[in-house]
């Protein structure tokens, strides 16, 4: 075999397994129950007081009371496994407006576990509001706030983000 026709079988095969690799990395990505990619925002994350997982029993309104079953970060947020908090936002948590003026689905799918970036509202101990995601560039959406099923995929992104503690 001549050096010009081995060197183009070996490209045209790495390339072919590349592809192969791209394609198992979508198949197998983490979806939330809409079927949509689950991506956390990693500057929602780093930029809120307090991460929670929460059960939501009810579709949420402006205030909505929830049961905190676990705090992820910090540990020493005053916050404990069984408190009720009232959360504000939750009614607003949605994607990011998508091209062609779609409108993105709800956050909320339905009662269950919800991981909850929060953000603590001055002089309220057990009132707070979800986190909104910080500017960054590149970014156009003002003010959207996003939440995360509670599943092993959210989880497992959320503790490879690596949250700095706070001063």
């Amino acid at each position: 075999m001549k050096p010009a026709v081995f060197r183009l079988v070996l490209c045209a095969s790495l390339f072919a397994l590349w592809m192969g690799y791209l394609g198992y990395l979508v198949l197998t990505r983490p979806r939330t129950p809409q079927g949509a990619p689950l991506v956390l925002s990693r500057p929602q994350i780093q930029s809120s007081d307090v991460d929670v997982i929460a059960e939501i029993d009810s579709e949420p309104k402006g205030e909505t009371a929830v049961k905190v079953t676990e705090v992820l970060s910090p540990k020493e947020a005053g916050l404990k496994e069984g408190d009720t908090i009232t959360v504000l936002k939750l009614d607003e948590c949605r994607a990011a407006q998508r091209p062609g003026g779609q409108v993105p689905p709800w956050d909320w799918s339905g009662p269950g576990k919800y991981l909850l970036p929060l953000r603590r509202l001055p002089g309220q101990a057990k009132q707070v509001e979800v986190a909104s995601v910080p500017a960054s560039p590149g970014f156009t959406e003002r003010n959207l706030v996003r939440i995360y099923p509670a599943t092993s995929e959210a989880l497992e992104q959320y503790r490879r983000i690596g949250k700095a503690p706070r001063q």
